[in-house]
């Protein structure tokens, strides 16, 4: 059946190596249920989710992607079965009722991001979002005691895409919520968090919220969330910045350690991200927290444990220890042994003790492609495979051996666990070497070592040393050529001012060049960002983007960097508003002056509509809440 799922259950065997013990799948299971969306376990119950799945908990009462979530038990002769299938009191059509789930001892709790309606089913808000808590009786029966939802709870915040659970305390992502903690200083999908406590009485309720103290448009804030005990983390998969507010790297992503102290409240003590963060990384695309220790997956990321063996995609995990001082501290970078791009290793994690396992969804299984894998570290013990060019000699990752013949060498690094990482090093040896290269290039030319930065034709000496003492020399006969990329704009025209050169246009929206535009000047005939792309002699150069802005334009309140495009247009266009306002109302009439399209948009900097008619002229009147309009037309080809 296409997309019906399945969860595989392994356990430990007394000589300490995992062993797949039962696959398990759905009692009522069919096409499309997506069974294994979600998974959580605990002692001898565990719970996978099918967002996807339609049919209340007998089997009746369809509801498309209403979801559903079954429990399994472990029995005394250790064969799980599935001893529950449970689905919202008030399921509707829809809701993914098991995107996320996870169990506690005797308590469960599942995420339903696109469910729409408050606690008491009432006040429908958009896939708002909500969670549902269960508990087991003294008979072995999980019942629905409550669904919760925030306090401020608003459309499309996706609340309980991620949930976690421990004793009385469960926490609850909300990645595409937009306000802090009191309800204000709004930012688009700057995501938060929320946590519930139960009381004595059995009631579950909303505690606090929580975000990011730098948080952000877009950080997605809430993506995946864990608590154990006193402590919890929580994602910002899409966040820019380093620990300290800097270094900004788009998309390489962070995580937030929150405590509980003495009087309940629950504080941010830290931000961690990688040591070796890089763009794209996507850094808390999962994460998972115990006691004293944490993990947080990369998927996205490309280097192996020493920061080498480029793969693309291969994925990898950090391990976080916590410190006798409460502050918390990389002490290990993760990959799978036999990483391979697009394998994105870290897509989903789990820590328990000394035990860590880290999904593996793109990882092909022999012939079978993107089959997926999950992998079990034990104590954070790794295998990895390191390829490592030197002179002469080359010291090994611990320090232990000086190896001076090339081939693969076996070192071993105690980490902080008091368990082995093996490093596999695939070592070349080279001697020290000299060579002549002739080259040209644009306006400076930095030496291969570094060192140097050359801005005029000659000859030059180059010496890269290895940590070993060991020099290569090169040297250089250097050409420097230089091609001027300033562009003078006047009125709708631009023209490239390096003469006898050979030029081409660029929309820089696409990036594609421009058909014929191939000349010193260029006249746009519609508004766009164009840059100049400028060859001379071996130089080749493009210029910074020109926004062109006045074709049609009537009247403008925006500012210069008001833009549409394109135009002419087959239908669909674009505005760029230069700044992000509450409330955009749109209106397009025809020639006769009639209303043919008339939109409203929320919280946004950048729109983009379609006119659905024949070809002619159309305007275009934008008014805002903040007082701002503008009127342009459009032509229609």
């Amino acid at each position: 059946m296409n997309e019906a799922g399945s969860a595989y259950i392994y356990e430990k065997d007394s000589i300490g190596n995992w062993n797949q013990v039962q696959k398990v799948v759905a009692s009522d299971r069919n096409t499309n249920d997506r069974f294994g969306w979600s998974v959580s376990i605990s002692n001898n119950f565990a719970i996978v989710g099918a967002l996807w799945e339609d049919e209340d908990s007998i089997g009746v009462n369809t509801m498309i992607e209403a979801g559903s979530a079954y429990i399994f038990e472990r029995n005394s002769s250790g064969v799980w079965n599935q001893a529950q299938k449970i689905v919202a009191l008030d399921r509707t059509a829809g809701a993914t009722f098991g995107h996320s789930v996870s169990i506690s001892s005797n308590y469960i709790i599942v995420g339903t991001s696109k469910e729409c309606n408050d606690a008491n089913g009432l006040n429908y808000m958009y896939k708002a979002g909500s969670a549902y808590i269960f508990e087991k009786d003294n008979n072995g029966i999980w019942y629905q005691t409550q669904k919760i939802v925030p306090t401020d709870r608003a459309i499309g915040d996706l609340f309980g895409e991620s949930v976690s659970i421990d004793s009385n305390f469960a926490i609850a992502g909300a990645r595409w919520e937009d306000e802090d903690t009191v309800g204000g200083n709004t930012m688009s999908k700057a995501g938060s968090a929320y946590i519930f406590e139960r009381n004595a009485g059995g009631v579950w309720s909303q505690s606090q919220k929580i975000v990011a103290s730098d948080r952000y448009n877009g950080d997605f804030f809430g993506f995946s969330v864990s608590i154990s005990g006193n402590n919890a983390i929580v994602s910002a998969y899409y966040e820019d910045e380093d620990a300290s507010g800097g270094n900004t790297m788009n998309k390489s992503g962070s995580a937030y350690i929150f405590k509980r102290n003495s009087i309940g409240n629950w504080t941010q003590v830290q931000k961690i991200v990688a040591s070796d963060r890089d763009i794209d990384d996507e850094f808390g695309y999962a994460v998972a927290i115990g006691d004293n220790c944490a993990i947080v997956g990369a998927h996205n990321e490309d280097h192996d444990s020493l920061g080498g063996n480029y793969m693309t995609l291969s994925g990898s995990a950090y391990i976080y220890s916590k410190s006798g001082t409460g502050n918390w501290k990389q002490v290990q970078k993760i990959t799978a042994p036999d990483r391979a791009p697009y394998d994105c290793f870290g897509t989903s994690v789990s820590i328990s003790n000394n035990h860590v396992i880290i999904g593996t969804p793109g990882a092909d299984i022999g012939n079978v492609n993107g089959a997926g894998c999950a992998y079990i570290v034990e104590s954070c013990k790794t295998i990895n495979s390191v390829t490592a060019i030197a002179c002469d000699s080359y010291a090994s990752p611990s320090g232990k051996y000086l190896w001076t013949n090339s081939g693969t060498h076996y070192d071993t690094i105690n980490n902080v666990f008091g368990c082995d990482s093996i490093i596999i090093v695939n070592l070349t040896i080279n001697n020290s070497t000299e060579d002549t290269i002739t080259l040209s290039a644009c306006n400076n030319y930095t030496s291969p070592s570094g060192n140097y930065t050359w801005i005029n034709n000659g000859i030059y000496i180059d010496t890269i040393s290895t940590v070993h003492g060991c020099d290569s020399i090169i040297i250089i006969n250097l050409t420097i050529d230089t091609v001027d990329i300033s562009v003078t704009q006047s009125g709708l025209n631009l023209i490239a001012n390096e003469t006898g050169a050979s030029y081409q246009w660029i929309d820089c929206i696409s990036g594609n060049a421009i058909a014929g535009a191939i000349y010193q000047l260029f006249i746009p005939t519609s508004n766009g960002i164009y840059s100049v792309e400028i060859t001379k002699n071996s130089c080749k150069d493009t210029s910074a983007c020109y926004i062109i802005t006045g074709h049609g334009v009537i009247k403008n309140d925006f500012g210069p960097l008001f833009n549409f495009y394109p135009n002419p247009t087959t239908g669909k266009v674009t505005i760029d508003l230069g700044d992000s306002f509450k409330e955009i109302n749109l209106e397009a009439r025809n020639h006769l002056g009639q209303i043919i399209l008339n939109k409203r948009f929320k919280s946004s900097n950048h729109i983009s509509f379609e006119i659905k008619g024949s070809t002619g002229i159309y305007y275009i009147m934008l008014s805002t809440t903040e007082g701002k309009s503008a009127k342009f037309k459009v032509m229609i080809e």
